[in-house]
């Protein structure tokens, strides 16, 4: 048997290539073709990032108006709804227990007013009389001093002088009474005077004798000096006298005291005064107005019902209406830790409320909160990778 040529070989083995490609193609053409993307012409740009979650839009300015008196509520003047302006009546809380206090305050300071102008009037009586008494006594001490020093004193020569005279005038007198008393016996002897007259005329001389004595006695002890008896005893009125000035001096710490009682009375009246006019604030309190004009998104009491204060202790006192400013509003967001990064303040935002889904509303970012959140996820499982809670801020 003859081999075939190789140019027979060749050729069969292109025309079986060829075959094999029609085939295939034929079968591609047959299969559903996959459609291609969204396509768009390619040109040079910035490409922008958007952050998209969801908040809670709520006022900016949101007040509740709570009473900082307890009582009853005797009106309530809005309703839910209802726009106020600043001051407007909110409600009204019965004011009769504040006014009863207010009246009891006012007759207690009444009371210490009183007491307060009897202490003043008091000390200032005590404090004359104690400054009269000093003076007393000082003037008693400077009088017993000098007369101390003019008993200690030497005999002046004007003394002993004025000594000499009345010695001289008690002798002249003596020789007087002496010749009566020799003419009068005389006279008795030849029955001319009784003797009575005797009598008298001796009398006399004795007496005159007597001033004699007394007046040259006098002259001894002005020329002897000052007796010991007599310095003893203004020594002892000086003494007293010290001892008295202290004594009154020692009562000026009395007024001092006195003092002391006013200043306390003074104190008293201040306190009341500052009590009068706490509870008058109270009083005018019980009549509540709107701190901020806006709108009355809630209502929680109704008349007749009580009331706490929201003074009387921290966080006490329930609300009666809340007011909110509707006209600034604002969106509270918290932000995954992974996306806050690329958010700054003062960025522009679009605001999509549900309920008006055409609605767009332009806002920029006020704030970011420095401290983080952890968010879980629903039935407090965590909603992070590898079991970590997801941090947020607001």
């Amino acid at each position: 048997m003859r081999k075939p040529k190789p140019k027979i070989i060749v050729g069969l083995a292109f025309v079986i290539a060829v075959a094999a490609l029609v085939g295939w193609r034929v079968r591609a053409a047959r299969k559903p073709r996959t459609p291609a993307g969204r396509t768009a012409e390619v040109r040079r740009g910035d490409i922008s990032v958007s952050v998209n979650e969801s908040g809670t839009l709520e006022p900016v300015v949101k007040v509740d108006v709570k009473s900082r008196v307890a009582g009853r509520v005797l009106r309530i003047f809005v309703r839910e709804g209802q726009t106020v302006r600043a001051g407007d009546p909110i409600a009204t809380v019965d004011p009769t227990e504040v006014a009863r206090q207010v009246e009891g305050i006012k007759a207690q300071l009444a009371a210490a007013q009183a007491g307060l102008r009897q202490a003043e009037e008091g000390y200032t009586l005590a404090r004359r009389q104690t400054v009269l008494s000093i003076r007393r006594a000082e003037a008693g001490l400077a009088t017993a001093r000098l007369r101390l020093r003019e008993v200690m004193a030497s005999a002046r020569p004007q003394e002993v002088a004025e000594a000499r005279q009345v010695i001289a005038r008690a002798e002249a007198q003596a020789s007087d009474a002496r010749r009566t008393l020799a003419r009068r016996r005389a006279l008795f002897a030849k029955g001319f005077v009784s003797q009575s007259d005797v009598d008298a005329a001796r009398t006399a001389l004795d007496v005159a004798e007597t001033e004699v004595t007394s007046a040259r006695e006098r002259l001894s002890l002005l020329r002897a000096g000052a007796r010991t008896e007599a310095v003893e005893i203004a020594r002892a009125g000086v003494r007293e006298a010290q001892i008295q000035l202290d004594t009154e001096r020692a009562n000026a710490a009395q007024d001092r005291l006195r003092l002391r009682d006013v200043e306390r009375a003074r104190a008293q009246v201040a306190q009341i005064e500052n009590q009068l006019a706490e509870q008058s604030v109270q009083l005018g309190e019980t009549r509540i107005v709107a701190p901020i004009g806006g709108e009355i998104v809630r209502k929680y009491l109704e008349e007749g019902e009580l009331i706490a204060s929201a003074t009387a202790g921290f966080a006490q006192g329930a609300a009666i209406v809340t007011i909110a400013d509707l006209r600034r509003m604002q969106v509270r967001v918290n932000i995954n830790e992974v996306d806050v990064s690329r958010v700054r303040v003062g960025q522009d935002v679009d605001i999509r409320v549900e309920g008006m889904s055409n609605a767009v509303f332009r806002g920029r970012v006020a704030s970011i909160a420095p401290a983080s959140t952890t968010a879980l996820g629903a039935q407090g499982q965590n909603t992070g990778e590898s079991g970590r809670s997801v941090v947020r801020f607001e």
